[in-house]
């Protein structure tokens, strides 16, 4: 495939520096902007709150989307890791359904005793190629995301404000 379709990939290794560095607002800053880059954030938090997301007004979406972010943001980067001799190893890419491509990696960590899967699905979009899922040892993100994120928008009636409250506390634990 074209190299401008991996294009978020190409920021692996900047991703693995981002995640050690030390410094917690410099990390949470790089890794903030390595999302916004690389993933396609906004279809995302569409697609994982389903049919709720049409029922959102727009400045309850526009509040979602940054809460969302920082959400995500407090998930990945909360800690630093020990990322020494740590790489990313592309092993294959499949055009799946266009305009997606599937990207099979391995996340090889030298300290531990076993590398883990990373599947990459990338889509190219009209602002450049965006990571839209990533799969770790099998497990889909935004399967997963969608999954707890439609169980709480149930429990909360479907309040949107209820559950972005629920979202900012866990960014909240997630900090600590």
């Amino acid at each position: 495939p074209c190299p401008r379709k991996l294009g978020p990939l190409h920021h692996g290794n900047e991703a693995i520096r981002t995640f050690g560095t030390v410094d917690r607002d410099k990390r949470y800053a790089r890794f903030r902007k390595l999302l916004m880059n690389s993933f396609a954030v906004k279809g995302i938090a569409k697609f994982i709150t389903g049919p709720y997301w049409k029922k959102a007004s727009s400045e309850q979406r526009r509040r979602y989307l940054a809460r969302f972010e920082d959400y995500l943001v407090a998930n990945y980067a909360a800690k630093a890791w020990k990322i020494d001799k740590v790489r990313l190893a592309i092993q294959k890419v499949v055009q799946g359904n266009a305009p997606d491509y599937m990207v099979s990696t391995r996340l090889i960590i030298p300290h531990k005793d076993r590398d883990i899967p990373i599947g990459f699905r990338i889509r190219d979009t009209k602002n450049g190629p965006k990571i839209i899922d990533l799969q770790i040892e099998n497990a889909s993100l935004i399967i997963t995301f969608r999954s707890e994120f439609m169980s709480l928008l149930k429990k909360s009636g479907g309040d949107f404000d209820e559950f972005m409250e629920v979202i900012v506390e866990r960014t909240l634990k997630l900090e600590k």
